[in-house]
């Protein structure tokens, strides 16, 4: 028959609890280490899945071609303008076409401008952009706006200014220009070079 714990002695009700809490925490000391046991042969289980996979896996091919812009103009390598003996007041017109080349659709066309010598002070510029002309002549020129009014050296020391969208392959855009030589005593005797520059970038 067993006996109730408060029937014993201090000393011995003290020695049966210790032995009981002992017997516990061995138990969960036994549980925790089956939990852990159990844990680790799962990681095991799962890394022996995974290595146990097609090692090749699966493959996806993929193909990258890089477009192409490209603008042409209709001056077969001539000048655009090649004028000498300028005064003031007489302006000086000329006409190109630009025609877009390329694959990349639509693209941003801009227009920027580089000089030498005093033409950047001393001369005027407009540029109206539009339709039908040619370089030789700016004869059917069709204005459709105007993108750039002003001193030469503004237009070369900017980043360029808007010309225009291009959306096919195929597109043109005329372009009549202006030049004008400031009333300045100072403009007399000068002389220098400008360079045009259109760019297309992926609009």
């Amino acid at each position: 028959m067993a006996r109730r714990l408060d029937s014993f002695e201090p000393s011995q009700a003290d020695r049966i609890g210790g032995e009981l809490r002992r017997r516990s925490d061995r138990s969960t000391a036994r549980a925790l280490a089956a939990a852990i046991s159990a844990l680790a042969i799962a990681t095991v289980v799962v890394s022996q899945s995974t290595s146990a996979l097609d090692p090749e896996g699966t493959v996806s091919a993929g193909r990258f071609d890089s477009g192409t812009i490209q603008l042409l103009d209709d001056d077969l390598g001539r000048s655009l303008v090649d004028v000498t003996n300028m005064a003031p007041g007489r302006p000086v017109e000329a006409c190109i076409t630009v025609t877009y080349a390329g694959t990349i659709l639509p693209v941003d066309v801009s227009l920027s401008a580089e000089t030498t010598g005093d033409v950047g002070t001393y001369l005027d510029m407009r540029v109206e952009r539009g339709r039908a002309a040619a370089f030789d002549s700016c004869d059917g020129f069709v204005s459709e706006g105007t993108i750039f009014e002003g001193s030469v050296g503004v237009l070369a020391e900017g980043s360029g200014v808007d010309a225009g969208v291009l959306r096919s392959d195929g597109e043109s855009i005329a372009f009549r220009f202006t030049f004008d030589l400031v009333d300045e005593a100072d403009a007399e005797g000068r002389a220098g070079s400008l360079d045009l520059v259109w760019q297309a970038v992926p609009g």
